[in-house]
């Protein structure tokens, strides 16, 4: 029991780090003493969540919803499991509405519409993002796209990557490959990951993905010597009582992105 109590204390310190990001109402530990343990509190936290659910100040337990909606979620789940086809473009998902004859979905306000109910509901995934093109998309099995975006979080090509977070994205479209992802939405696919934060472009072949860093320091003699033979030295201070998700990431990529532009610079200077 000591050890189990040692355990919620680290998950409580751990919770109390991203208290300013996340909102974490509550930890709570099922079954540890007793099958029954702690479930009763879960069962009360679970309701009262979904009760306080609400979408534009609507709250949505107890809503009522169109039999159609239904229809076509169940639609798009038949069109996963038998015709593997995870990924929509707006065509064919107009297409496929409108063939199922619904009464009350007739106009393209009507099918942006029941496409925002169903992202919401996490039926589909959905992003408004036209700039990158992912407006035109739509993806019908989320848990597919988490698992096709955990590829390049887990699998390493090489031992380099798990130190320098760098990888290269024709090993990732192989990969990709492998796992029956349709390659002529790669370019999507990246601009996903770049959207979560969880890789980062750094030049046209190569993305940068922060969780792949190197937990351990490095060697104080060897970042002596580096420095040593740095000719600039910058220093910022940010002031801030909190730091923006993914605020490190980026500014690591963005430093990563001019290292060669510099190098390249001082090279040149060195030539002449």
């Amino acid at each position: 029991r000591d050890e189990l109590d040692n355990m919620l204390h680290k998950i409580n310190d751990i919770a109390s780090e991203f208290s300013g990001r996340l909102k974490i109402e509550l930890i709570c530990a099922v079954g540890l003493g007793s099958e029954t343990e702690n479930v009763n509190l879960l069962k009360d936290n679970i309701y009262r969540a979904a009760s306080e659910y609400n979408i534009g100040g609507i709250t949505m337990m107890g809503q009522t919803v169109p039999a159609s909606y239904h229809t076509l979620s169940k639609s798009f789940s038949h069109l996963f499991m038998h015709a593997h086809k995870p990924i929509m473009d707006r065509m064919e998902y107009a297409s496929l509405i409108h063939d199922l004859g619904l009464n009350d979905i007739q106009t393209d306000d009507d099918v942006d519409q029941i496409t925002q109910f169903l992202a919401d509901t996490g039926a589909i995934l959905h992003y408004n993002d036209p700039s990158n093109k992912l407006d035109k998309l739509y993806f019908l099995d989320p848990p597919w796209l988490c698992k096709m975006i955990s590829i390049t979080v887990n699998v390493t090509e090489a031992d380099q990557c798990t130190t320098t977070g760098i990888k290269d994205t024709r090993i990732v479209s192989l990969l990709l490959h492998n796992n029956k992802f349709p390659l002529e939405y790669f370019d999507q696919y990246i601009t996903l990951l770049d959207h979560f934060e969880i890789a980062l472009v750094i030049e046209d072949c190569k993305i940068f993905v922060p969780s792949q860093l190197s937990t351990i320091q490095p060697n104080v003699l060897s970042a002596r010597r580096l420095y040593s033979s740095v000719p600039y030295t910058r220093y910022m201070l940010f002031k801030s009582n909190t730091v923006p998700f993914g605020f490190w990431s980026r500014l690591i990529s963005k430093i990563m992105q001019s290292v060669p532009k510099i190098r390249r610079i001082l090279n040149c200077a060195n030539e002449n």
